[in-house]
């Protein structure tokens, strides 16, 4: 019957469709008709139940368009229904710290862990709250309980950016891909690759290298991520510590997975410039640029705005600049100086 129900939303709720409220209370509603089935006394005993659940997906719906005030109210209503349901008071705690009013649901979360202090994603979302605001030991701490608790086995099947959590035992296993991603849960829902990111993050803003390039080789080591980005973050934590070979072979590996990323090529342009390789470091924003010049020219046969790239391609100007006259070649120096100049 699991399955089936399932399926059942998985059909009626497919990927891209506009009308999103209508079709996730239409999947609560059809999950709810399949879950009505037995004698007439059955259906009074889970008039609670049904009333809760309806009120769930109403919840879910105002979330998933960024709602959060009647996610909110509607949340508050189940509580009413179903007060021991720990798993609405922590969509309630998510809705608050998607409203950034984070006293509230920092308040929401800690009341979780005093009655359940196993739960593990009220840890990561209390630490994701205080590394957003800058208190990061207890980011760290939060964040490292959560994985403490839950820990991530290389080879688990990985979903960033949030879990939708269900009521009851009708429908334990759907998941953010039934619904498409909520907005509110993008954040602050249990992410393990944002968990070590944070942490990772963290350290750097403590300077504490050593510790932040443990974290980014967690992800990679775990097979949680083996993205450019994460290849990036772990350079810079070489590059932080002045370990420029380490950084220079990692960015390198990041640049093969995403050629794009131009935030990769001027981290490598700048490790080279610190390690006083000027020439390749001049190579490598040669290449920077010439990607910004022609993205210009596309965009702009295209009526595309222009201003992120021209930015960017400023910035590769100037640092060029730099290189050229670390080289002592000012003429160079002086020409892409005001190449940035005129952008």
């Amino acid at each position: 019957m699991n399955d089936m129900r399932t399926a059942t939303m998985q059909r009626s709720y497919p990927y891209g469709n506009t009308n999103r409220r209508l079709n996730i209370i239409c999947c609560f509603c059809i999950l709810l008709l399949l879950g009505c089935h037995g004698g007439s006394n059955k259906l009074a005993t889970d008039k609670i139940a049904n009333d809760a659940y309806i009120y769930y997906g109403m919840a879910l719906a105002y979330a998933d368009e960024a709602n959060y005030e009647r996610a909110i109210a509607y949340y508050q209503k189940i509580i009413e229904f179903k007060p021991d349901f720990i798993e609405v008071h922590y969509n309630l705690g998510i809705a608050y710290a998607a409203k950034e009013d984070y006293d509230k649901a920092i308040e929401i979360f800690q009341k979780i862990i005093e009655r359940k202090p196993d739960y593990a994603n009220a840890y990561y979302s209390l630490g994701t709250i205080y590394y957003k605001n800058d208190d990061y030991d207890k980011g760290i701490e939060f964040l490292q309980k959560f994985i403490e608790l839950n820990p991530y086995y290389a080879g688990t099947p990985h979903t960033e950016g949030g879990i939708v959590w269900c009521l009851g035992s009708n429908i334990r296993n759907c998941n953010a891909n039934v619904f498409g991603r909520c907005t509110m849960h993008k954040n602050f829902m249990p992410d393990h690759k944002s968990a070590y990111k944070n942490i990772g993050l963290a350290y750097e803003y403590k300077k504490d290298y050593d510790k932040m390039i443990e974290n980014f080789k967690n992800i990679l080591d775990l097979k949680i991520d083996s993205s450019g980005s994460t290849y990036r973050y772990l350079g810079n934590g070489y590059k932080n510590r002045k370990d420029y070979d380490n950084a220079i072979e990692t960015y390198k590996k990041g640049i093969e997975l995403n050629s794009d990323d131009g935030s990769l090529y001027s981290d490598l342009g700048y490790t080279y410039q610190a390690k006083k390789d000027y020439d390749s470091a001049i190579e490598t924003y040669k290449i920077i640029i010439e990607f910004c010049e022609n993205r210009i020219e596309s965009y702009e046969n295209n009526d595309l705005d222009t201003d992120y790239v021209k930015y960017q391609l400023a910035k590769a100007y100037r640092e060029i600049s730099e290189v050229y006259e670390a080289k002592g070649d000012n003429g160079k120096a002086l020409e892409f100086k005001k190449k940035a100049e005129e952008l």
